[in-house]
Formats: C-alpha cells, sequence, structure tokens
C-alpha cells in the first residue's frame, strides 16, 4: 500500500473515533429526560409514562452500543483487522446522517478494500 493510502485509513480511523464520540455525546440527551422523569417528579410516575422511559432507556443502551462499536470499527481499521465488523459497522453508521452516510461511503474506496493484502488475510483475521 501506498503512503496515502495509508493516511486515508488513518483519517478514517480518526473520524471513527470523533463520530462514536459525537454519537454518545448526542445520545447523553435521553439520559438527562429519563433522570428529569425518573427523580425531578413531584408525584410518582403514572402507567402511561413507563413505557415512554422504556423506550428512551432501550435508546439510550443501543446507541451507546452503537457508539461504542463506532469507536472500535476505528480501532480496528487503524490496527487493519477485521473487514467484516469494520463493513458491518460502516452499513449501520448509514442511521447516523449526514457523518455517517459520509464515513460508511469512505469505508468503501479503494485502500479499504486493500488493505487486507500482504497475509492478514491468510490468517483469517
Amino acid at each position: 500500500m501506498s503512503n496515502e493510502d495509508i493516511n486515508r485509513l488513518n483519517l478514517l480511523s480518526t473520524l471513527h473515533y470523533i463520530a462514536g464520540a459525537i454519537t454518545a455525546l448526542l445520545l447523553c440527551i435521553p439520559l438527562f429526560h429519563i433522570a428529569r422523569g425518573l427523580f425531578m417528579g413531584a408525584q410518582p410516575l403514572s402507567e402511561w409514562e413507563w413505557p415512554f422511559l422504556l423506550v428512551e432507556a432501550i435508546f439510550f443502551v443501543l446507541g451507546f452500543n452503537m457508539a461504542g462499536c463506532i469507536m472500535l470499527a476505528g480501532w480496528k481499521l487503524k490496527r487493519r483487522k477485521n473487514r467484516l465488523f469494520c463493513i458491518a459497522v460502516a452499513g449501520m453508521e448509514c442511521v447516523l446522517l449526514p457523518f455517517g452516510v459520509l464515513l460508511a461511503r469512505l469505508s468503501q474506496l479503494d485502500p479499504f478494500h486493500n488493505y487486507f493484502k500482504g497475509g492478514q488475510s491468510e490468517k483469517g483475521q
């Protein structure tokens, strides 16, 4: 691989770290809403408020898992490991508009397809 390809993959890895951090930061909004609903109310929650808090909690947990997967994909891109995982995360990133679509599109460039050349692909990594 050329130095330009290596630089592009390093840039893509850095952008994955940034996208994962932004995703995690934005997911703190439902966390504050959950905390406000549970702890700041003067009255106990009624039966119709619990499903809303449950849905927010599910989105929070799934979103933080997604943010962690995005950062993990950046780490794996930096080390040139687990290409299939990186492709799966690129597909999952399409949900995050517009940055996720940009990262998914950048993941389909030629350096990404060629970064396993040279012996690692025979080991099954």
